[in-house]
């Protein structure tokens, strides 16, 4: 009964399947390349924008917006040991000595999730010796952009500026305040908001700006974008460059 079934032959059934047309001259598809992680260092004078563009990268990109400014504030609030040591200097516009806030600043750098979502530093580094330790910690960004506007337009901006408590969000009673009364009947006015502070933090901010060219010197490809642009325009001109 078995005689007139036909004999398997593994190895003819193999040569057969890949000399079908399939197969011959067939491809290997090459693996997904890993999408790059983000980051960037956005600077700026104070009120050049910088925290609306640093809110708006970090929705496109999905970064994490790590600003200085605020980590200190959360110290101060929280009465931290570190708080109590920046207090005189925030509240005197001076700029925070480097010692009090590298160690915070590449703490966070270093870990989740910042490590697996990239990283947009807002007001860091200020400093040479700031930029030297990220270097030194291998912690380069990708790109380094620098929101360029007037002094007077800054000072003018700043003493405009209002901040919602709750939201955190930023208004400017000269072009842009909320229409909700309530959101508008708590707005406040920041300590360092006034124009002779705002003329100290300038001075101290082109003072910083020294801090790029360590970057450069680096590798690190330094942008100027001109914030006195419609906010949309000025978003899309970083969008180029984070694109490249």
């Amino acid at each position: 009964m078995l005689s007139g079934l036909i004999s398997y032959k593994p190895a003819l059934v193999f040569n057969a399947v890949l000399a079908a047309p399939s197969f011959r001259g067939a491809k290997s598809v090459p693996a997904a390349k890993k999408k790059k992680t983000l980051k960037t260092v956005l600077a700026g004078p104070p009120a050049s924008g910088k925290g609306t563009q640093c809110d708006l990268i970090s929705k496109t990109y999905g970064v994490t917006h790590i600003s200085t400014g605020d980590l200190l504030r959360k110290e101060i609030k929280e009465l931290t040991p570190l708080g109590k040591k920046v207090k005189p200097y925030t509240t005197s516009g001076l700029l925070v000595p480097d010692s009090l806030i590298i160690e915070l600043v590449s703490n966070v750098l270093q870990t989740e999730p910042c490590l697996s979502k990239g990283w947009l530093l807002d007001g860091f580094p200020r400093t040479p010796e700031q930029a030297k330790k990220l270097v030194k910690l291998k912690l380069l960004p990708d790109h380094v952009i620098v929101l360029d506007i007037p002094d007077d337009t800054a000072v003018q901006r700043s003493i405009g500026r209002r901040i919602d408590p709750v939201t955190n969000a930023v208004y400017n009673v000269d072009f842009s305040m909320p229409k909700d009364p309530a959101v508008l009947a708590r707005l406040i006015q920041r300590d360092d908001d006034t124009e002779a502070k705002m003329r100290v933090r300038l001075k101290l901010y082109h003072e910083a700006l020294a801090a790029t060219s360590v970057f450069k010197k680096a590798g690190v490809s330094i942008h100027h974008v001109n914030a006195l642009q419609h906010r949309d325009t000025v978003f899309s001109e970083i969008r180029k460059i984070l694109d490249l």
